[in-house]
């Protein structure tokens, strides 16, 4: 997983934080990060790289991806 910063003024994306390898740390790092962020960014952890689901692990990702779908479209 990667923590950025996205600019919302200038569009610039800032990779502060790359190949972490837990949820948790992934979001203590960007705990930290909006502890120092201007009131124009955001903080954002994303996936990383692609690693490939299956089996159970993607069970369960479908049944969430349906239960936290977002109606904001």
């Amino acid at each position: 997983m990667d923590v950025i910063k996205f600019d919302t003024i200038t569009r610039k994306i800032t990779h502060l934080y790359d190949c972490i390898k837990t949820w948790e740390e992934a979001e203590l790092l960007s705990q930290l990060a909006m502890s120092y962020k201007g009131d124009n960014s955001l903080i954002m952890i994303l996936p990383g790289f692609n690693r490939g689901i299956k089996g159970d692990e993607l069970i369960t990702a479908l049944y969430l991806a349906n239960k936290y779908k977002s109606n904001r479209n």
